[in-house]
């Protein structure tokens, strides 16, 4: 989650690329150190264990703050373990 500059509570989109669904719930950290990131609020199960995941953050705020604000992108293997560094891919702006 701090990869990805997300806080608890943040709401997110989730896509499995399994049956192709998506839900939006709110994401909660598991145990600390677990690399656990528990979706909760409907629907909080779009898939199954394993299933290869997209997760989408977004955001509301000011014209101000987004005009210096960099999008992120994380990946992690199949121990959501990072893979690289976070990616900056540019201004919002």
């Amino acid at each position: 989650m701090a990869a990805a500059d997300l806080v608890p509570h943040d709401v997110i989109q989730i896509v499995n690329l399994d049956p192709g669904e998506r839900g939006i719930p709110h994401i909660m950290p598991g145990e600390p150190a677990s690399r656990i990131v528990q979706p909760n609020g409907g629907p909080v199960r779009p898939g199954h264990r394993r299933d290869p995941l997209i997760l989408l953050a977004r955001g509301e705020s000011s014209p101000k703050v987004w005009a210096t604000y960099s999008l992120r992108v994380v990946h992690v293997n199949e121990r959501n373990q990072l893979v690289r560094p976070a990616a900056l891919v540019g201004r919002h702006g």
